[in-house]
């Protein structure tokens, strides 16, 4: 801020915002799966779904650019 780069500050500000909504989003997703059975299927159906853990990735980072 002090060289008046907006653009600096508006993308640690996007950052910021990401992560920290992550956070929150993941943080209410693992409370929420106590119970085991539940876990167990939500992670079969994300398999059958997405395919494995590099294709969801791949997927990921292309939502992430849009």
């Amino acid at each position: 801020m002090d060289e008046n780069n907006v653009e600096t500050v508006d993308f640690g500000q996007k950052k910021l915002t990401l992560h920290s909504t992550s956070h929150n989003l993941h943080s209410i997703f693992w409370t929420k799966l106590i119970n085991k059975n539940r876990a167990f299927r939500l992670f079969a159906k994300e398999k059958k779904s997405f395919g494995n853990y590099d294709r969801r990735k791949v997927l990921l980072a292309e939502t992430v650019k849009k």
